[in-house]
């Protein structure tokens, strides 16, 4: 899913079988998408790159059509090396608010998708939040 047609087009040329959607991650709701998926993933510095002010209604958003115990996968740039920015716009200690707030429980997080740990400080953060069973 993406507000940008280009960005969908070129998604398309790289996996055409897929099912690619126009939208925005605030209307979520609005595509009449079936709830229960097991993972929603959210690489590539989405979350730092919405538009100020949407990001916990995003982070809503997706955490809504998990299932219970279904995972929200998120990949960040914390720091002007990793983000297409010149500084940081989402701290992790804000994320984890909006996450907890939306019904998640953060379960691992990771320095790189390749699961290097992740300590205080670094540019990077991968986190696995688990929408509640209860």
């Amino acid at each position: 899913m993406d507000v940008d047609r280009s960005m969908l087009a070129v998604a398309r040329r790289h996996a055409p079988t897929q099912e690619w959607l126009h939208g925005d991650l605030t209307h979520l709701d609005s595509l009449g998408l079936e709830t229960g998926f097991d993972l929603a993933l959210a690489a590539g510095n989405v979350i730092p790159l919405l538009a100020p002010g949407t990001e916990p209604e995003v982070v809503r958003q997706l955490a809504a059509v998990l299932r219970p115990g279904g995972l929200l996968i998120t990949g960040m740039g914390l720091d002007a090396e990793h983000l297409p920015l010149p500084e940081p716009t989402v701290a992790l200690t804000e994320f984890d608010h909006w996450c907890t707030d939306a019904g998640l429980t953060l379960r691992e997080r990771f320095a790189t998708w390749a699961g290097d740990p992740y300590r205080p400080g670094d540019g990077y953060a991968v986190s696995v939040h688990a929408r509640s069973t209860a």
